[in-house]
């Protein structure tokens, strides 16, 4: 009866110290956002591509809309925005799978697995405003 309690509490142990690792893994990975490259992209699968993607332009489209509203106010900056979105006037203009299958272009080559997901993204952009 000892040793399997004693089983229970080392296996209790175990997974109470895998979830540690795994908070602190995840903790780290989102405080480094800032220097992602081709090389997070490529471990992401295609929901956690998705929410980086969305979770990238909703910021940007923040940060579009309060330098267009010239204040902090929530009615404006919502006016702001749909005004942006309806008229193509949002810096990042595109749809998330867009710029996903782009990044996935881009990191396939090795060459390209460092460069950080932010300048690939401003960088993917530009080429797509270019050809327009």
């Amino acid at each position: 009866m000892n040793r399997t309690l004693g089983l229970v509490t080392a296996g209790v142990l175990v997974g109470a110290a895998a979830t540690v690792v795994t908070a602190a893994s995840s903790q780290s990975d989102a405080e480094r956002w800032n220097v992602a490259s081709g090389i997070t992209w490529a471990q992401y699968n295609p929901d956690q591509k998705l929410a980086y993607l969305q979770g990238f332009l909703a910021g940007s489209g923040l940060a579009d809309a309060e330098r267009a509203a010239g204040t902090a106010d929530t009615v404006a900056l919502g006016a702001a925005l749909d005004s942006l979105v309806r008229w193509g006037g949002l810096r990042f203009a595109y749809g998330a799978w867009v710029y996903a299958s782009q990044l996935d272009d881009h990191y396939w080559w090795e060459t390209h697995t460092n460069t950080r997901m932010l300048f690939t993204l401003r960088e993917i952009n530009q080429r797509i405003k270019a050809r327009q």
